[in-house]
């Protein structure tokens, strides 16, 4: 019915980085022609959660119809995560079928995957990755998903694009997983040292 969705952060009642969200709603619309929806408009007739962090999942149709759910939101840390093929991945939106990535991570001996699409390093499951060269904090140059918390840090400079296949990883000490519910400065680092690679 919903064939696609944002997951929006809501920390003490307020919504962040709706603009974001905005932009890839309107993205979406157009590629596929839908017609448009306006999330300030929705956000009026919305009564937040005061208190906590919450995901603010909005589903919707390319016809204009939606659907909110608020989740009240805890960041997992992995157990581990493993690289693992994935050369014909699409997922330039935040499609509600997410069967291939579900495969992937259930053919995985990892609590958590980074998909590698035609040799090069790309996202794990559910977020984005930055990587820290001892210097520099980076991200892969083409995601799988291009996520709202991404952009912002490339508008900021604060993360810098590069090419990363698995045989670079040696020049990276520590990685973060990011997302809108786990922005950067909250993402917990996590050591290259603990992938299982192929």
């Amino acid at each position: 019915m919903y064939p696609f969705f944002e997951s929006i952060r809501v920390l003490e009642g307020e919504v962040v980085s709706l603009g974001a969200h905005q932009q890839r709603v309107d993205s979406c619309l157009k590629d596929h022609n839908g017609q448009s929806l306006f999330l300030k408009e929705i956000q009026k007739s919305i009564s937040f959660p005061a208190n906590g962090l919450y995901k603010w999942r909005l589903q919707y149709s390319l016809d204009g119809r939606y659907f909110s759910e608020f989740l009240s939101y805890t960041p997992k840390t992995p157990i581990n995560m493993q690289l693992v093929a994935a050369d014909y991945m699409q997922y330039a939106y935040k499609f509600q079928d997410r069967s291939q990535i579900n495969a992937l991570l259930g053919n995985s001996h990892a609590s958590d995957i980074i998909m590698v699409k035609y040799g090069r390093i790309t996202d794990a499951s559910y977020s984005n990755l930055v990587f820290f060269d001892g210097k520099h904090w980076v991200t892969p140059t083409l995601p799988i998903l291009k996520g709202t918390q991404r952009g912002l840090l490339l508008e900021k400079n604060i993360i810098h694009l590069k090419e990363i296949g698995p045989e670079d990883l040696k020049h990276y000490s520590h990685f973060k997983r990011i997302n809108a519910l786990m922005p950067f400065n909250e993402s917990p680092i996590l050591s290259t040292q603990d992938l299982i690679t192929f």
